[in-house]
């Protein structure tokens, strides 16, 4: 089990997490003395208490046919879950409602779903996945912070070289930028599943405190593109050289990586 779990990715692998937490819920539940609900049951509860939705709506969401919605929508209203009524007057949709006790119900299972998710839930399985892909996150940022430096070499040499010879240039910089766009692609792949791995855990950048805080890096992002924007169009009214003043941009992109590093790192050392 432990081998077919550790294949899955982190999509499939959440979801086979959330189907086991809301089994032990339900058995928890029916195990306190509670009347028995089943697993659809539960999971059409918890859609009509975050919001507004017919029977046809709520069979479409959780997967199953119109008479199977039916059918258990009706199990749910003849045990007092849920009340069903007209949208509006001139309205054939019926709206479902939950009533005090189907209010009770997912009350309790949320505390239950907090309880198991903080002992043997997601949280559990993203930290140790994420524990795992520090190093490779590493490894990824430092390669990519190399290229994106080394990105301008080609430039510099075609420039010192044979600065006249416009083929020469032309192709030293198609190089610089090939060595930037590997570099740029290995700071988004690892960013994405790194923030994806934040998002889930509600850290770093996602963290409540954060969310509630004005972004550091945010400013400091959009100071350093306000600027090189004041540099190039300074440069380029002042010299009219708007044929090669578009450099400028090419050395931005190159350095924001860089920015994009050390803004980082003074963040996690001001925490």
């Amino acid at each position: 089990m432990s081998t077919y779990l550790e294949n899955l990715n982190i999509i499939d692998l959440l979801s086979e997490k959330h189907a086991k937490l809301r089994k032990m819920v339900i058995e928890t539940w029916i195990e306190m003395g509670e009347e028995s609900v089943s697993d659809t049951e539960s999971y059409m509860l918890a859609l009509v208490e975050r919001e507004k939705l017919t029977v046809a709506q709520l069979g479409r969401i959780i997967g199953i046919s119109r008479q199977g919605a039916h059918k258990c929508a009706k199990g749910l209203i003849e045990r007092g879950y849920i009340i069903i009524e007209n949208q509006n007057v001139n309205s054939r949709d019926k709206i479902l409602f939950l009533t005090e006790k189907g209010l009770r119900f997912c009350r309790e299972t949320l505390i239950l779903k907090e309880k198991f998710e903080t002992e043997y839930g997601v949280s559990g399985m993203v930290k140790e996945r994420k524990a795992q892909y520090k190093d490779l996150h590493t490894k990824h940022n430092i390669a990519g912070a190399c290229l994106c430096v080394t990105a301008l070499i080609p430039l510099f040499v075609g420039a010192i070289i044979d600065a006249d010879n416009d083929l020469f240039l032309t192709i030293m910089l198609s190089l610089s930028f090939l060595i930037a766009g590997v570099g740029v692609i290995c700071f988004i792949k690892t960013g994405i599943i790194w923030a994806s791995y934040e998002k889930l855990l509600q850290e770093g950048e996602y963290s409540k405190e954060n969310k509630e805080k004005p972004s550091f890096s945010g400013a400091i992002y959009t100071a350093y593109w306000v600027i090189a924007t004041a540099v190039y169009l300074g440069y380029s009214l002042s010299s009219n050289n708007w044929g090669q003043s578009w450099i400028i941009w090419v050395v931005a992109g190159v350095i924001f990586p860089a920015v994009i590093a050390i803004t980082n790192a003074f963040e996690k050392k001001s925490k």
